[in-house]
């Protein structure tokens, strides 16, 4: 089995302005927001638990949504249970990559 990852979010954390004022305009105050965010919002339990034969990460330098920092990570992550795991790093490329164009299928 085959997984591929783009642009894949680790987590989200109080310093995601867009999603704490999502959840204000729901109602949800920051203390709240914060705490929903951690509890719903956070993958590193899910990347675990993934067990691939070939596992693909792929992401832009230049993502504006999810840091490449998070690629780093759920490398990390996913090494703890899988062997055959390969990170692309695209140069100049932001959150909607096409994968077509760079031979990652």
């Amino acid at each position: 089995m085959l997984v591929e990852l783009k642009a894949a979010p680790l987590n989200l954390h109080h310093k995601d302005k867009d999603m704490i004022e999502s959840l204000k305009v729901a109602g949800i105050n920051d203390k709240r927001a914060d705490t929903f965010i951690k509890k719903f919002w956070n993958q590193e339990d899910a990347y675990g638990k993934i067990h691939a034969d070939e596992i693909k990460i792929i992401h832009g330098t230049n993502d504006d949504v999810v840091p490449l920092e998070h690629a780093k990570k759920i490398k990390t992550i996913l090494e703890r249970n899988n062997t055959n795991i390969e990170l692309f790093i695209i140069p100049g490329e932001g959150h909607r990559l096409d994968l077509n164009q760079y031979g990652i299928y």
